[in-house]
């Protein structure tokens, strides 16, 4: 199967010459609001459960995605078997295995190290596996060029860190 590049409908990529667009023309906004006492606000992405869910915003409840805390609800459902959780995990696999040709569009690489609390217990293997088998179905030829893999639980727990530690010293000359 080809890889596909372009983003998926909806969605766009915004490169460095786009992004430079986008700000002169927000910033030409910005400034003639601003002329006329217009100021500039912020509102959260994020909203109370019960707000969206009280029955007074008509489809809201269709257009819910449901964050859960640290993947806390996620982990425990996986716990008791749930046959959604597992779907997650093996969604976020299938997603993984999508992302490893297009990051080789930008990075050189041979090894990808997959960390943080979502790869913790029984997830992080779904994730794994689901990521390589995915890879060897739809893109063989990055199945052999690319090495993914997980460290031990304590080390996908403290992800952040662990790459961090991986970072090489660069000598000032």
């Amino acid at each position: 199967m080809k890889f596909i590049k372009t983003p998926v409908k909806g969605m766009c990529d915004m490169l460095p010459s786009d992004m430079r667009l986008r700000e002169h023309v927000l910033g030409m906004i910005k400034e003639t609001y601003s002329r006329y006492g217009f100021m500039q606000i912020e509102t959260p992405v994020m909203e109370h459960i019960e707000n969206l869910t009280s029955k007074q915003g008509g489809d809201n409840e269709k257009l819910i995605f449901k964050v859960m805390k640290r993947g806390a609800e996620l982990a425990r459902a996986m716990e008791k078997g749930d046959e959604k959780a597992v779907k997650v995990y093996l969604e976020i696999g299938r997603f993984l295995a999508h992302a490893i040709p297009w990051y080789n569009e930008f990075y050189d690489y041979e090894n990808m190290m997959i960390l943080g609390r979502v790869t913790s217990g029984l997830g992080g293997s779904i994730i794994l596996e689901s990521a390589k088998r995915f890879l060897k179905d739809v893109y063989p030829e990055w199945a052999e060029k690319i090495d993914v893999f997980m460290p031990d639980e304590q080390a996908r727990r403290l992800g952040q860190s662990v790459a961090a530690a991986q970072i090489p010293v660069i000598k000032k000359r």
